[in-house]
Parts: structure tokens; sequence; C-alpha cells
């Protein structure tokens, strides 16, 4: 009797241990499915898109900072820093230096001065200097793979662009392909020679499109205007231009959507969409194609007068947003002004649907497309050099030296901190770390959350 009973409650107290051990395990997973779900991953502050009450990021005084040579370019702000993971490589007085993120300091350093362009492709850093030479280093121990002459023309503003895995220098006047594994040139083109009623060329950065890499120069005679130029991505060759034309707005089925504008003195720019044979540079269609035409992959990061979304297209003029639809046969006529007003400057759609973000003179806007509000970024009231949007954290570095950390989807400010320089070369997130080009100076800030936005 008395063994039975025993037995009884032995398997009782087995019984109650496990389902303590159940419910303590059980805690745990959701304890840290919640840690989980806050904790940023590498190269990526924090997923919020649709969390009720979104962390954002804030930090204090810089962690470390280095000196830096400051590059100039007339056309945009060319950084001569780069942050990747665990490593900050910059170009100083001394030459090439790579750092540890964490605490500043010098892992390698190769004595390449007068650094005019750098770029990162893989396991590979890239520089170029003012004398064309541009050389390829192992990215983490520093050791030289290779080294060429590119360009014998010390044309100014000479720039590497990475294009998914290759390799260019755009210059004034032309643009060069290079083999990233050996420095061979792959191609070559020369906007120098004389073309009649051109007199200067000012080329941008290249983009690649399957086939085809795009140029646009801006080109200046009896009239300045921007021609597109398109060119056979294996052999250099010109395939078609085509002049009073922007960058591209869209790509679908080998069909470009690119923007015209013409200038009239006495009336508003007229803004007219094209659709391109991408290979040929035919023009297929105009602004009134189909709405399926208009479904394509746009770009993202670069910012443009003209976005199409939905069933509507938005064009950007001086000082004004207007909204057309795409179906009639004069949407000029059914244009509709979203009420944002005065200059506007560039523009783009944000990584959330619906979502554009427009540069203001002074500050930023956005606006919510399906909606129909309008609200401006809070804490940003200067002129915006630099701009960030991870996440749900757009981070914007202004004209007066300050960056603003704000809430994207309700323009909420979030953290407002101020830093030496005013001039923005380059800003980066990665991992938990802001790294900061202002001027002559290299900033790394360590991030930590922000609990709650305030109402």
């Amino acid at each position: 009797m008395f063994c039975q009973v025993w037995k009884k409650r032995k398997l009782l107290a087995i019984t109650i241990t496990l389902v303590t051990i159940t419910m303590a395990l059980a805690g745990y997973a959701s304890f840290a499915n919640k840690v989980n779900q806050w904790e940023p991953n590498p190269g990526n502050y924090r997923s919020l898109i649709g969390l009720e009450e979104p962390k954002l990021m804030k930090f204090a005084r810089p962690k470390w900072v280095a000196d830096v040579v400051v590059v100039t370019d007339y056309r945009y702000p060319a950084g001569s820093v780069l942050a990747k993971d665990n490593l900050v490589w910059a170009a100083t007085k001394n030459g090439l230096k790579a750092f540890n993120i964490k605490n500043g300091k010098v892992i390698w350093q190769q004595g390449n001065k007068e650094i005019c362009s750098l770029a990162r492709l893989n396991k590979a850093i890239f520089s170029l200097n003012k004398n064309r030479l541009l050389t390829a280093y192992n990215a983490l121990n520093g050791k030289v793979m290779w080294s060429a002459v590119v360009n014998k023309k010390k044309e100014n503003y000479a720039l590497l662009h990475v294009e998914g895995s290759e390799l260019y220098v755009s210059w004034d006047k032309g643009l060069i392909k290079v083999d990233p594994a050996t420095g061979k040139i792959l191609w070559k083109v020369d906007k120098s020679l004389p073309r009649p009623g051109v007199e200067s060329f000012n080329g941008s950065a290249p983009i690649v499109l399957g086939k085809v890499v795009l140029q646009r120069y801006t080109e200046t005679g009896a009239i300045t205007h921007e021609t597109l130029y398109a060119f056979d991505r294996v052999h250099g060759k010109e395939l078609w231009y085509k002049g009073f034309a922007s960058l591209p707005l869209a790509l679908r089925d080998n069909t470009l959507y690119i923007e015209y504008t013409w200038f009239h003195v006495d009336q508003e720019n007229i803004v007219t969409l094209k659709a391109l044979d991408l290979f040929t540079g035919t023009v297929l269609k105009s602004v009134y194609c189909p709405l399926e035409l208009f479904t394509g992959k746009f770009f993202t990061g670069g910012p443009r007068r003209v976005v199409i979304s939905g069933e509507q297209v938005y064009v950007g003029l001086r000082e004004k947003v207007i909204k057309y639809n795409l179906g009639g046969e004069t949407p000029r006529k059914q244009g509709v002004n979203i009420g944002i007003s005065g200059d506007i400057g560039e523009w783009t759609a944000g990584p959330v649907n619906d979502l554009f973000i427009f540069k203001r003179e002074l500050g930023l806007s956005g606006y919510n497309r399906k909606k129909g509000t309008y609200y401006p970024f809070e804490g940003i009231n200067n002129p915006v050099l630099s701009l960030i949007i991870q996440g749900r954290a757009l981070i914007a570095g202004q004209s007066d030296g300050q960056i603003a950390v704000c809430d994207l989807l309700s323009g909420k400010s979030v953290f407002v901190s101020k830093v030496a320089s005013r001039n923005f070369q380059f800003m980066q997130p990665t991992g938990k770390y802001l790294v900061i080009q202002s001027g002559e100076k290299l900033y790394v800030y360590e991030t930590s959350a922000v609990e709650k936005i305030a109402d």
C-alpha cells in the first residue's frame, strides 16, 4: 500500500516537473522570438514595415574619427569612403587605409595617393588616382592584385562604377569597361571627337540593362540638352541615341520607358513618356500606351521627375506635381495637383508601395498615393545632401551639418544629431554602425534602438 502511494506521488512530482520545464521553455521561446524580432540583421537595420510600435535607431558621440581626403565633383559628391560589414576603407593623405569599424584600428595601408574614386566588388577594392592609374587590392589584407593605366587623357571627374559584376570608368567625354579580374580594357567610348553642333559633353554614371549599357550626356551647343546613348554591353558599339531624353524610368520585355522634356517660353515644360525598343531605340508608343505596358520593374534609389504607379502617372514640374490617368487621349486635361507646391527638386518612389519622397528646397516631404495624404518629415528643415532609407528609418544628412532620423511612414522625428562639418560626401549604415564622411573627417557611430516614436 505504501509503495503504491509513493509511486503515485513520484509520478505526480515528475509530471509537475515536466510541465514546469515545458512552460519555462515555451516562455523562453516566446521571449527569444520577441528578442529576435527586434534584433538588427547585418547590413540592414530593421525591417519594420507593418509593425505597430516601430523601433528605430539613435546615436550619440562618434565611436571614432579619422582624417580623409575630399573628392570634388560638380555633378554629385564623390565620396572617398567605403564600408562593408566590419571594415571601412578610406582615401587619406597618406594613401588608402582599411579600418576596423569597431575601434578605428588600421588593418592595412597602401601608399596610393591622390585617389579620386573608390569602388568595391566582392572581395576587391578598386582605386583610381588623378593619373588614371586603376589599382585593385584585396579588400581584407590590402595586397595589390593588379594595376593599369586606363586612360591617358587626363580629363576631369573620372569616376569608378560597379554595375552587377562589371567595372566601369566614366569621365566627361567617355566610358571605359574594365575586366575587374585582370585590369584589361574591354572596350572604350570616346566622346571627345567632334560632333556637329555639339561643343561639350558631360557624361553620367552608366546603367547596365541586359545586353545594353546606357549613359546620359549633357550636350552643349546652340542649345543645352540631355542625350541618352545606348552601347552594346559586350563590344561597346553605339547602338542609338535620343536627344532631350532623361535617364530610364522602367524596363519590361526589352521595352525602355524614358522621359522627354520639351522647353517652351510661354508655357510649362511639356513632359511626355516614350516607350522605346531597348536595342534599336525605335519609338514604340508614347504616354498613351495601354496600362499593362507600364507595370515593369522600376529603378530604385535614383531620383526622377516622373513616376508611374498603378493607373496614374505622376509628373514633377518646376513648382508642382500633377497626377494623370494613363488611359485617355488627352492626359494633360486629366491632371490634378496633389497639393505639393514650391520648388520640389528631385523626387523618387519610396521602398513602400504608394509612397513618394520629395526633396524640397528646404527639407523633405512624403506623399501616400493610396491615402492621398501629404506630410513633411519633422526635423529636416534644410537642404538634404545625403538620403538613406533602411527599413522604416529615413536618415537625412542636411546642409547645416545635422543628421535626422525619421519614421518613413509618418514623417515623425525620431532623432537629430549634429556633426562637425556641413559637407556630406558619404553616409552608409552597415550592421549597427553608421559611417559618415563629412568634409575631411570620417565619423563612425554606433547606433542603438529607439523604443517608441514620440506622438
